[in-house]
């Protein structure tokens, strides 16, 4: 009896012979459950929610508290004022029935009621993260299925000699096969939720958008988990054939054998296929334009400026495209950090999604299962490159006194390294 849910009910005084047990003591307001006096359910009570009677009830609930107000006022009023006294307690019954129109003519406005201080109803302000890539390193390929095999030629069928035999008449003439492997991903379901009670709908005020700001703040979240989990994908150095682990003194950020272009160029050297894009946070793309190694390279072009921005850098150089990660997240520690660190990614994004010619391939995919909400009537999918994301709402009465809105934005990701030898991981490049 405990759960404040839970209310007792007042009984007329049992008749002579009746036991109050056999009646009903108490009420659980959520479930309309009822309890005898040692705490046993002895039915349950249909709650009759249709709009007249609620408001016929919600109104005589209003009527009787105004009412009590007043006879409290009128009771309690020092005598001296009892005039006072009474005509505020007649205002509190008058306005308790009246509409807006007739509250706005009893106010008697003087000059400091001009204006109460209140919300604006068209300012907010807030944070956004910025310059998350996690979609143009691991791009998203939408699929029909939670779980299947893909398929992949050996790099070897491009790279590897197969002589073909002098011709002779009569001679057996050399063969060769496709080599090939297949490789199973499983999506996983991601989910967040929001609640959004109605007391705190109705009394928002209007520039807020409660709901609004309720899903912006999981579709926030949803993304900042996804980009930590690509950035972990692509920073582990197990995930590549040979990653590349910069010794103290070669740190882009200082260090006398440092030479930022020159690694980039080993990784493009040794590569099974042509680096389209490089990833570098936003800490090691400033220390990468002041380094001293880097000027050298255009220090003496006329047009070259003394600090130069991405564009510029990639012409100049003609390095891969760069994508400076300027997203951030806050640590376990508290502190505020760059999500891809101190590491340098050298990947290849595919040449158009999903790939149409089976000589091409990416470092990385996100097989996305494409969830439609066919299945759930109160589900809608997000269209275009959003497919795959589901956005559900409905109201769930069964929290607080008078429920809310649930909400949630779930989807099904498997990000997968789809190739280890475009690339590489250049590890502490920042230090």
């Amino acid at each position: 009896m405990s759960d404040e849910n839970i209310v007792p009910l007042t009984h007329a005084a049992p008749k002579p012979g009746q036991s109050l047990s056999a009646q009903p003591t108490h009420i659980d307001i959520q479930s309309g459950h009822i309890f005898d006096a040692a705490g046993n359910s002895v039915g349950q009570w249909t709650p009759m929610d249709t709009d007249e009677q609620n408001k016929a009830l919600a109104s005589y609930a209003a009527s009787r508290a105004a009412r009590n107000t007043a006879c409290s006022i009128a009771a309690n009023g020092i005598a001296k004022d009892r005039d006072i006294v009474l005509d505020q307690a007649r205002s509190v019954i008058a306005l308790s029935g009246a509409n807006d129109e007739q509250r706005a003519q009893a106010l008697d406005v003087g000059i400091s009621d001009v204006h109460i201080p209140s919300a604006m109803p068209n300012f907010v302000t807030g944070y956004k993260n910025e310059g998350f890539v996690a979609d143009v390193f691991s791009p998203p390929l939408v699929v029909a299925k939670q779980s299947d095999y893909y398929y992949q030629y050996d790099k070897a069928d491009a790279y590897q000699r197969a002589i073909p035999i002098a011709g002779a008449p009569g001679a057996q003439v050399n063969e060769v096969v496709p080599r090939f492997s297949s490789t199973q991903y499983k999506t996983i379901q991601r989910a967040i939720g929001g609640f959004v009670p109605t007391e705190v709908e109705e009394n928002q005020d209007s520039a807020l958008k409660i709901k609004q700001g309720t899903m912006r703040r999981m579709v926030n979240a949803v993304m900042l988990e996804r980009e930590l989990r690509v950035a972990s994908l692509a920073r582990t150095s197990g995930n590549w054939s040979s990653a590349t682990t910069l010794l103290a003194g070669f740190q882009w950020n200082g260090g006398a054998s440092s030479d930022p272009v020159k690694d980039i160029n080993n990784v493009q050297e040794a590569s099974y296929g042509k680096v389209s894009g490089m990833i570098l946070s936003e800490k090691i793309w400033n220390a990468m334009r002041r380094n001293p190694a880097v000027r050298s390279y255009y220090t003496y072009s006329g047009s070259a400026p003394g600090m130069v921005t991405e564009d510029q850098l990639i012409s100049l150089l003609q390095l891969p495209v760069v994508y400076v990660a300027r997203g951030k997240y806050i640590k376990s520690d508290g502190t505020l950090d760059y999500i891809w660190g101190n590491d340098v990614v050298l990947f290849r994004s595919p040449e158009q999604i999903p790939p149409m010619d089976q000589e091409d391939v990416a470092t990385s995919y996100t097989f996305r299962f494409g969830l439609g909400g066919t299945g759930t009537p109160d589900a809608a999918g997000l269209a275009g490159s959003g497919a795959g994301f589901i956005v559900r709402q409905f109201f769930n009465q069964y929290r607080g006194a008078l429920g809310g809105a649930q909400m949630v934005l779930t989807h099904s990701d498997a990000e997968k390294m789809t190739s280890a030898y475009i690339g590489n991981l250049l590890i502490n490049a920042y230090q």
